[in-house]
């Protein structure tokens, strides 16, 4: 991972340090990045801001959907879905709590 000028982390794989190849362009909503850590070896990371806000990121969509499922105070509901997403079957990520 590597951070950029404008508030941004990149994302590689370095399997071929000869060829490194880009995966991905994260922009940090909070601020400039200062630091990157990582966290696991599944690609989970952290990252600092200047003004020391921290924020996990995953690169493990299944982890990443578990993490944010985790959070969701009500589900979302047909009418919402369709509000958001007019062009796609109702498929919510995360199950109903009861």
């Amino acid at each position: 991972m590597t951070v950029g000028v404008d508030s941004s982390v990149h994302v590689w794989d370095v399997t071929d340090r000869a060829r490194p190849a880009h995966l991905a362009h994260l922009t940090n909503p909070r601020g400039t990045v200062k630091e990157v850590r990582p966290l696991a070896a599944d690609g989970t990371f952290l990252t600092v801001t200047a003004h020391y806000s921290v924020q996990i990121w995953y690169t493990d969509l299944d982890r990443a959907l578990a993490d944010a499922c985790d959070r969701v105070r009500t589900a979302i509901d047909r009418d919402a879905w369709a509000r958001h997403f007019p062009r796609l079957d109702y498929a919510p990520p995360c199950p109903r709590r009861t």
